[in-house]
């Protein structure tokens, strides 16, 4: 066990927009630029990934220009190359705990 926690519906909080977002990263930046999204609290998970892209993020944001907001400050950190994100339209199922 790692953890007792809370599920909270986002939207509820006012979280009413969701990202899983790509980002491609420099190689040799890759630990600098995990770091400086560790520290950002709108990224919700952060995964290192061996597929399209360098690292995927969970965004929650508040309005559409906040996570436009959102993703301009992530291409502007030194080591990432591009982002890609891609906005969720409906969760149709959220089972990712065991």
């Amino acid at each position: 066990i790692r953890k007792y926690t809370v599920i909270v519906d986002p939207a509820k909080l006012g979280f009413s927009k969701v990202s899983l977002t790509g980002i491609n990263v420099d190689p040799a930046k890759l630990f600098d630029v995990i770091e400086e999204l560790k520290k950002r609290d709108y990224v919700k998970q952060l995964l290192v990934t061996s597929g399209d892209h360098s690292l995927i993020t969970l965004i929650f944001a508040k309005s559409s220009e906040e996570m436009m907001r959102i993703h301009d400050e992530i291409s502007r950190i030194d080591g990432v190359l591009k982002v890609y994100p891609a906005i969720v339209s409906d969760i149709v199922k959220d089972e990712a705990r065991i």
